[in-house]
């Protein structure tokens, strides 16, 4: 038969099935994502505390990168190169598969040192690249000039968690992009889908009803808001209790769920006004009412009927 141009794996013809590690892993890739397996979501795997230049990986701390398993059996301290550059320097480190021999090992990238240092990128390369590793993050460390001991406090979290749909990480360290793969935050509770475009959407959200507090000189009657997907409704009943406002009035802050992209106008009524003067709210999470010498504002009821606005995904 002449020589064909395609192949097929596992199977007798193929080697009398056996595949080699490369194979596993174009197996293995397709039906799995990358990251840390076996260890509780939010408990961060690296840590610091001062004893000597060098953070340490929790035992336990497992994970699957392009289908090798990685199984931390005991503490392991991993070594912080010296700075003597007199700037500070950020390094990254990472569990780095090798295709070399397929071996999984923490791997510490040095940071060029600088006035406004920034951390590496780390390599994440499909089968033959140069280098030909693939990496996931576990964290950036801070390493200023001359320094002796890494604190607990300058190490940054970048690790993230495999679960039966996609991803579970932090706001703080989102991985990067699967197109189609799930995110869910665990700090936050929002969830997210990977794009084609390199981003992660936000999906539905539905927040309410959340109460905006008292403010002084007002008796918050009721003030609510309520998110349903993408779009904000709020509703305001407020009696002022003390002088009169003669010019406009400014209340926040709102969460970030609950702000426009840009600030967004609406009318509030009162019984002291003929007609109906305007309320904005800001895409910095401001309320504000106007007013004027002529339509103060006094001991009466102020009233929003159900004023909505879009707020980004």
């Amino acid at each position: 038969m002449v020589g064909l141009a395609y192949e097929s794996y596992p199977n007798t013809p193929h080697n009398d099935r056996a595949i080699t590690l490369l194979e596993h892993e174009r197996l293995a890739t397709p039906l799995g994502l990358s990251g840390l397996v076996n260890f509780g979501a939010g408990t961060l795997p690296l840590y610091a505390d001062s004893t000597g230049r060098q953070v340490k990986l929790r035992a336990g701390v497992g994970a699957l990168i392009r289908g090798t398993r990685f199984q931390n059996t005991s503490e392991t301290i991993i070594p912080i190169g010296a700075n003597t550059s007199g700037n500070a320097r950020i390094d990254l480190v990472v569990l780095r598969l090798d295709r070399a021999t397929y071996e999984i090992t923490p791997v510490v990238i040095a940071g060029t040192a600088a006035a406004t240092p920034v951390p590496p990128a780390g390599v994440r390369n499909e089968a033959g690249g140069s280098p030909d590793v693939f990496d996931i993050f576990l964290a950036e460390v801070q390493v200023p000039n001359a320094a002796a001991t890494t604190t607990a406090g300058q190490v940054k979290n970048r690790a993230w968690w495999l679960s039966g749909s996609g991803y579970i990480g932090l706001s703080t360290a989102q991985p990067p992009v699967e197109p189609g793969a799930i995110l869910r935050e665990h700090n936050t509770g929002i969830t997210y889908i990977g794009t084609t475009t390199g981003a992660w959407l936000r999906q539905y959200t539905h927040l309410g009803p959340i109460e905006f507090g008292e403010r002084v000189g007002w008796d918050n009657l009721a003030w609510d808001f309520v998110r349903a997907g993408n779009v904000v409704t709020m509703s305001m009943r407020l009696q002022r209790t003390s002088a009169t406002v003669t010019d406009a009035v400014e209340f926040g802050d709102l969460m970030d769920d609950l702000r426009p992209p840009r600030t967004w106008w609406g009318t509030y009524s009162s019984s002291t006004h003929d007609s109906n003067p305007t309320v904005a709210v800001t895409s910095a999470g401001k309320i504000i009412l106007a007013a004027s010498g002529s339509k103060p504002i006094t001991n009466v009821a102020v009233l929003v009927s159900n004023m909505t606005w879009p707020t980004p995904p």
